[in-house]
């Protein structure tokens, strides 16, 4: 059954950074003593109405401590969807390796073009399992940055 987290600046009913300008934030998430299993989420970040993602950097530790190992990750919001920036992502052979994952980039499972968009309404970054690990590891931290800029504008969004 999946389960929903939350890390330290993406907790239910945590309010977002709303600042005017560039806004850039930072999160962790302490891996779950069980590992993660399908279709578990973690949500990093609320963004606020008028919210324009430029690029974030999620820090992963080892997932899949298995030598053929199976996981992948997508990272999306609430309205759009979990792939909306990053589909079924594999980065460090299935995240068998601590890595680095860098949005926009040319890795694994990137989504093009959808940087930019402006939220019109309160929203969220959600990273999700989208493939279980085969061994899930269980410890480790999820260090993640993120960099928006708010924009107050009559442009369209979603």
């Amino acid at each position: 059954m999946a389960t929903a987290y939350y890390s330290s600046r993406g907790s239910a009913g945590q309010s977002a950074k709303a600042n005017t300008g560039v806004v850039v934030d930072y999160a962790e998430f302490t891996v779950p003593a069980a590992g993660f299993a399908l279709n578990d989420t973690v949500t990093l970040f609320n963004l606020p109405k008028n919210a324009r993602v430029l690029g974030f950097v999620i820090s992963f530790p080892i997932l899949d401590s298995n030598g053929a190992p199976t996981c992948t990750v997508d990272v999306g919001d609430t309205q759009t969807g979990a792939t909306a920036y990053v589909n079924a992502a594999n980065l460090g052979t299935h995240f068998s390796a601590a890595v680095d994952m860098v949005f926009p980039g040319s890795g694994s499972g990137n989504v093009q073009g959808f940087v930019g968009t402006r939220y019109l309404a309160n929203d969220a970054l959600v990273m999700k399992i989208a493939a279980a690990p085969a061994t899930a590891a269980t410890t480790g931290t999820i260090r993640s940055s993120i960099v928006y800029e708010m924009d107050g504008g009559s442009q369209t969004g979603i």
